[in-house]
C-alpha cells in the first residue's frame, strides 16, 4: 500500500513540474501545490532553524494569497513532528519546485511583459515563496547543499524587485535571506574557533516587533548591513551576499533613498568586493562587475542631486561625495585605467569648483576630494607613473 502511495505522489510531483515548465501555468500550480505544502508544514518538526525567517518569507505573500494565511493559522500537531522520509522528500521536492519556477521566468523581463503575463510572473514567485518556506521548514531534515534554499531565495527576490508593486514582497524575501545569511555566519564563525558571533541590528529590531513587514520597511537599509568579512567566509557565501545586496541597493535606490545606498555602498559592498578580489583562484572579473555596478549606481545618484530644483552648496556637497565613493569602485574595476580615474577626477573637481563659484568651503571640499583620491590611487596602484598627475592636479 506505500509503495503505491509513494507512486502515486512522484506522478503528481512530475506532473506539477512538468506543468511549471510552461508559463501561464502558475495559478493552477499553485492550487495543486497549497494543500501538499499545509501537508507538509503541518508535520514540520521543532528543530527549524529560525522562525523568524519563516515569518518574513510568509510575510511576503500573505497579503495576496489569502489560501496560505489559512495553511500556516492551522495549529501543528505536536505528535506529528518529527524527521521522516516523508519529510526529506517534501524537502527536496519543494526545492525542485522553486528551481523550476525560477529556470522557467528567468528570461522573463517584469518591465517588458504584458498585464496578463506580469500576473503570472506574481503567482509564479508567490508560488516559489510557499514552496521555500516548506523547504525551510523542513531543511532540518535532509541537506540540500550549502546555501542552496538561500540561492534561490535571492533569485526570487530578485524578480519580486523588478516589479514595482512587488516592493514590499521583495523586501520580505531580502530581509528573509538577511537572517539566514546572518545564522550561516554565526554558524562558520563558531566552527572556526571564532567569537561568538552577535545577532544582527535587523533581528534584534524583528525580535521586538510582532509587524515584522513594517519594521522591515521602515529600515530596509538593515537588511544589508552584514559584519567584516574574515578568511573563512567562501567564495560562496561572499558571492551570494554581494548578490543580496546589490537587490537591496536596487530596492533602496527605487525608493528614493540615496543616503542608504551610500552607506551601504561605502561598508557592505567595499569590504565585501575586496575580500571577494583577495580569494585564492577567484576570477577577478567578477569582483571587477560588482564594483562597475556599484560604481555606475553611484553616479546616477550623483546627477540625481545634480539635478535638483533648488540648487545649494549642500547638494553641490551631496553629489561630491557620491562621484568621490563612486570613483572607489571605479579603481576597483579592471576595464578602467588609472589614467582614466585621474581624468575623472580632475573633471569631479572642476565641476564642483565651478558649482559652489570657488567659495572657501567648496576649496575645501576639493582639497579633500583630491586627498582622499590620490590617497586611494596609491594604494590601489602604489608604483603607478601617473601618480606625479595626481599631485600635478592637486596643487
Amino acid at each position: 500500500m506505500r509503495g503505491k502511495l509513494e507512486v502515486g505522489a512522484n506522478a503528481w510531483r512530475a506532473q506539477l513540474l512538468s506543468l511549471l515548465q510552461q508559463r501561464g501555468q502558475a495559478q493552477k500550480a499553485l492550487a495543486l501545490f497549497t494543500p501538499e505544502a499545509s501537508a507538509s508544514v503541518r508535520t514540520a518538526g521543532a528543530l527549524t532553524a529560525s522562525p523568524l525567517a519563516l515569518k518574513l518569507l510568509s510575510s511576503a505573500v500573505e497579503s495576496r494569497r489569502s489560501e496560505w494565511s489559512q495553511v500556516l493559522a492551522v495549529e501543528r500537531d505536536p505528535k506529528r513532528q518529527r524527521v521522516s522520509d516523508g519529510s526529506k522528500n517534501d524537502a527536496v521536492f519543494a526545492a525542485k519546485l522553486a528551481q523550476s519556477i525560477v529556470k522557467t521566468y528567468a528570461s522573463t523581463s517584469a518591465a517588458a511583459v504584458k498585464e496578463a503575463e506580469l500576473e503570472d510572473l506574481v503567482v509564479a514567485l508567490d508560488l516559489a515563496c510557499v514552496a521555500l518556506y516548506v523547504a525551510c521548514a523542513l531543511e532540518h531534515a535532509v541537506r540540500l547543499g550549502d546555501l542552496v534554499v538561500d540561492n534561490l531565495l535571492y533569485q526570487v527576490a530578485k524578480k519580486y524587485a523588478e516589479i514595482p508593486s512587488m516592493r514590499v514582497a521583495a523586501s520580505c524575501v531580502a530581509a528573509c535571506i538577511h537572517v539566514r545569511l546572518w545564522n550561516a555566519h554565526a554558524t562558520v564563525c563558531k566552527a572556526s574557533g571564532g567569537d561568538i558571533a552577535k545577532r544582527s541590528q535587523l533581528m534584534v529590531l524583528l525580535d521586538q516587533d510582532d509587524d515584522c513587514t513594517s519594521r522591515v520597511m521602515q529600515q530596509f537599509e538593515l537588511v544589508a548591513a552584514f559584519p567584516d568579512p574574515m578568511g573563512y567566509h567562501s567564495e560562496q557565501f561572499t558571492r551570494l551576499l554581494l548578490g543580496h545586496v546589490n537587490t537591496c541597493v536596487t530596492l533602496l535606490v527605487a525608493d528614493k533613498n540615496p543616503e542608504a545606498v551610500l552607506i551601504v555602498a561605502d561598508s557592505t559592498l567595499s569590504r565585501w568586493i575586496d575580500h571577494l578580489q583577495k580569494l585564492p583562484g577567484q576570477n577577478s572579473k567578477l569582483a571587477s562587475s560588482f564594483s562597475d555596478r556599484t560604481f555606475r549606481i553611484l553616479w546616477k545618484c550623483a546627477a540625481v542631486a545634480d539635478g535638483a530644483k533648488q540648487k545649494s552648496a549642500e547638494t553641490a556637497s551631496t553629489a561630491l561625495r557620491f562621484r568621490s565613493t563612486a570613483l572607489t569602485f571605479l579603481l576597483k574595476c579592471s576595464n578602467y585605467t588609472a589614467l582614466y580615474f585621474i581624468q575623472q577626477v580632475h573633471r569631479v573637481g572642476v565641476q564642483h569648483e565651478r558649482v559652489t563659484n570657488r567659495s572657501q568651503r567648496g576649496l575645501q571640499e576639493v582639497y579633500a576630494f583630491y586627498a582622499r583620491e590620490a590617497n586611494d590611487l596609491s594604494q590601489a596602484v602604489p608604483d603607478a607613473p601617473h601618480m606625479y598627475t595626481v599631485r600635478k592636479v592637486m596643487r
